[in-house]
């Protein structure tokens, strides 16, 4: 198992935790987002990314998807991170 794919999977057990402050979601984002671009930044060019086995991977939605916003603890929602959904695109129209 690579450190990226242990890496992934403390995020989702981390998204267990729906109680997340919002410095806390920020923090998730940016690890899931760390470790969603280097699982899939070469989907494009190398070819064993490109196997039938692989899967792109999106935990930063999973992050996003899995907390509870509490208005009256003054929760607010986070934005995903920069040229998040440009990225996306890239990865998705390279497959």
């Amino acid at each position: 198992m690579t450190r990226n794919e242990e890496l992934a999977l403390v995020i989702q057990l981390a998204c267990i935790t729906e109680d997340r402050d919002d410095a806390e979601q920020r923090a998730l984002i940016a690890w899931a987002w760390d470790c969603d671009k280097d699982h899939n930044r070469n989907t494009i060019t190398n070819r064993a990314r490109r196997a039938p086995n692989f899967e792109l991977q999106d935990l930063v939605s999973l992050v996003q998807m899995t907390r509870v916003i509490e208005p009256e603890r003054k929760q607010h929602e986070v934005k995903n991170p920069n040229r998040w959904k440009e990225t996306w695109a890239m990865w998705i129209e390279g497959r």
